[in-house]
């Protein structure tokens, strides 16, 4: 709006100016001859800049920047035992896991997990804590076609008496 009100009082202090400017704004102008080349030339940019004006939006909507998992451990408010573990793909397709849990080193659950995208897998864990020392509490989330590097892993550490 403000570049339009700039636009017009430039205008007018134009018109003030020189005061023997034709009010025709097209008086003794005339269209460039353009040749059946060149012509076809410009048709083709703005067809070709179309196009890939078009392409690129579909392919900027279609494409999800990350793909990952994301995997969580929380603990029970009611009871210092008992952990929630979750894990969902968001990865750009189906993936099969392997989940492992350990409680200060020592594995005490393995599971295989298969998620397509989007899915998710909640589960409530009791762990045998002995509540007069501290511990922790690991999951290791590996890929099933790679069991040797741990792809998420989450821990929580519990405090003695909690």
């Amino acid at each position: 709006m403000a570049l339009a009100a700039i636009t017009v009082m430039a205008c007018g202090i134009a018109v003030l100016r020189n005061p023997n400017l034709p009010c025709d704004p097209l008086a003794g102008a005339r269209w460039p001859k353009v040749d059946r080349h060149a012509a076809a030339m410009l048709f083709s940019a703005i067809v070709i800049t179309a196009c890939a004006v078009v392409l690129a939006r579909q392919m900027a909507i279609a494409h999800r920047e990350f793909a990952f998992t994301q995997m969580w451990i929380l603990p029970d408010a009611a009871s210092a035992e008992r952990f929630t573990i979750g894990v969902q793909n968001f990865e750009k397709a189906a993936d099969r896991y392997e989940l492992e849990v350990r409680l200060d080193e020592n594995v005490i659950l393995r599971r295989s997990l298969a998620l397509r995208e989007g899915e998710s897998w909640v589960s409530d864990l009791d762990v045998p804590i002995a509540r007069d020392a501290a511990h922790k509490v690991e999951a290791r989330l590996f890929m099933a076609d790679d069991s040797q590097r741990v792809y998420r892993r989450v821990w929580i550490r519990t405090e003695p008496g909690a």
